[in-house]
């Protein structure tokens, strides 16, 4: 009598689905010595924006806050009325010498973390625990946060330091939001970045 392993699951299309979007995400562009900051809208049909809005709306809880003290607030609803990419080259090569010196700092072996967020990678081979977490502010801060990029020797200059200097992140967009006010239509914006 020999042992059989069990079946492989047979992957569902919503798995395969993701796991393609979760590519799509991860690859970053390309750019030229000539390439300006820009920000490009992304249709509503995209892959990206579908996956990128069904976790944004999905991922919500009550919270408490931002200030010390604050009662729990009900959880959001949210309505997603657009995605913007950024493209910054500068922005990129920065975060990817990052990348590369964490890598280097763990020897490539970082502990695989398990976080709610999107996993990335941005070299094929190489996993130090990338995810697409979120970063709430004013909405009149956002475009120069895009462009200029998150600089933790400005943190907590609109809403505390309750952790000490650094840039906060959130895999909950719902935490994210509440450290946001809202532009002159009544909307909120919140940065999706690419963190290790």
């Amino acid at each position: 009598h020999r042992c059989r392993p069990p079946p492989k699951r047979a992957r569902t299309d919503d798995e395969t689905l993701d796991r393609t979007v979760r590519a799509l995400i991860s690859r970053l562009p390309h750019f030229s010595q000539y390439s300006q900051f820009r920000m490009q809208r992304l249709d509503r049909d995209d892959p990206v924006y579908t996956h990128l809005e069904a976790r944004f709306v999905k991922q919500v809880t009550r919270h408490r806050g931002p200030k010390d003290g604050d009662p729990h607030r009900e959880a959001p609803q949210f309505k997603v009325t657009r995605i913007e990419q950024i493209y910054s080259k500068r922005l990129q090569d920065k975060y990817l010498a990052e990348v590369c010196d964490v890598a280097g700092l763990c020897e490539r072996k970082a502990a695989r973390l398990e976080v709610d967020a999107v996993r990335v990678a941005s070299f094929d081979g190489l996993d130090v625990n990338e995810f697409l977490l979120y970063h709430g502010a004013p909405s009149g801060l956002i475009t120069r946060l895009a462009a200029q990029g998150l600089d933790p020797r400005n943190a907590g200059s609109n809403a505390g330091k309750l952790f000490g200097c650094g840039t906060y992140l959130a895999s909950l967009s719902s935490k994210s939001d509440i450290y946001t006010k809202p532009n002159e239509q009544g909307e909120r914006c919140l940065l999706v970045v690419r963190a290790c």
